[in-house]
């Protein structure tokens, strides 16, 4: 619950800042993070590699600001 409020404050005041589109890289194994991103409305846009270190793939995930779970 603590990471979910703490993301939810931080895009909150991304908003405030006319921030339009949230962008995030995050390995396809950390499991934790993705569920914690989808809870707040990120979605997956894109699979990609080497982004979060040589090798590794990644997930591109994305949420437009009007779109958040606040």
């Amino acid at each position: 619950g603590i990471g979910v409020k703490l993301l939810q404050k931080s895009m909150l005041e991304m908003r405030l800042n006319s921030i339009d589109n949230i962008t995030l890289y995050v390995a396809t194994d950390n499991e934790a993070a993705i569920n914690l991103y989808k809870k707040v409305g990120f979605k997956i846009t894109e699979k990609v590699k080497d982004i979060c270190g040589p090798g590794k793939m990644c997930y591109k995930m994305e949420i437009k600001v009007d779109e958040l779970n606040t």
